[in-house]
C-alpha cells in the first residue's frame, strides 16, 4: 500500500467544523437577542413605573395635603390614555381611597386607640400586556399622642 502524504482536511472534517461553527454562532445570536429583549422589557417597566410615580406626585402636588380636597377625591377613579402608536396604547388608572383601621406601618391599632385614616392613591399603568401598580399615602390622619381619644 503506497503511503501518500495528506495535506489539508478531509471533507468530513470540514463539514463537522462548519456545523459546529454554525451551532456556536446561532447559540450566541440567540443569547444576544434574548438579552436585548430582556433589557427592553426592563426599560419599559421602569418607564411605566416612572409614569405611575409621576401621576401620584402630580396628584400630591395638586392636593398639597389638603384634607378636604382629598376627601372629595375618595372613591373616584380617573383614566388617562396615551396613544403611542396604533398597537401601543398606555393607560393609567388612578384611584383614591380612604382606608380606615390601618396604621402607617400596617399594624392594627391597639385596644382603646382610635384607628388612623389613611388616604391612599393607587396608579396602575398598562401597556402592551404589562401592568405596573404603585401606591402612595397622600394623607395620614392619626390621633395625636396623649389626646383624649388615646386615653
Amino acid at each position: 500500500m503506497p503511503h501518500r502524504s495528506q495535506r489539508g482536511f478531509s471533507l468530513l472534517e470540514v463539514v463537522i467544523a462548519t456545523a459546529l461553527t454554525a451551532f456556536v454562532i446561532v447559540a450566541a445570536a440567540t443569547a444576544v437577542a434574548r438579552a436585548l429583549h430582556g433589557t427592553a422589557l426592563v426599560e419599559k417597566k421602569v418607564a411605566m413605573r416612572a409614569d405611575a410615580l409621576n401621576v401620584l406626585a402630580d396628584l400630591r402636588a395638586v392636593t398639597a395635603y389638603d384634607r378636604d380636597a382629598l376627601q372629595r377625591m375618595v372613591g373616584k377613579t380617573a383614566t388617562m390614555r396615551i396613544d403611542r402608536s396604533a398597537a401601543d396604547v398606555e393607560t393609567i388608572d388612578v384611584r383614591v381611597s380612604a382606608e380606615p383601621n390601618a396604621l402607617p406601618n400596617g399594624t392594627p391599632p391597639a385596644a382603646g386607640v382610635a384607628p388612623a385614616t389613611v388616604t391612599v392613591a393607587e396608579a396602575t399603568v398598562t401597556e402592551l400586556g404589562e401592568t405596573i401598580t404603585e401606591r402612595q399615602v397622600l394623607y395620614n390622619e392619626a390621633p395625636a399622642p396623649g389626646s383624649a381619644v388615646n386615653q
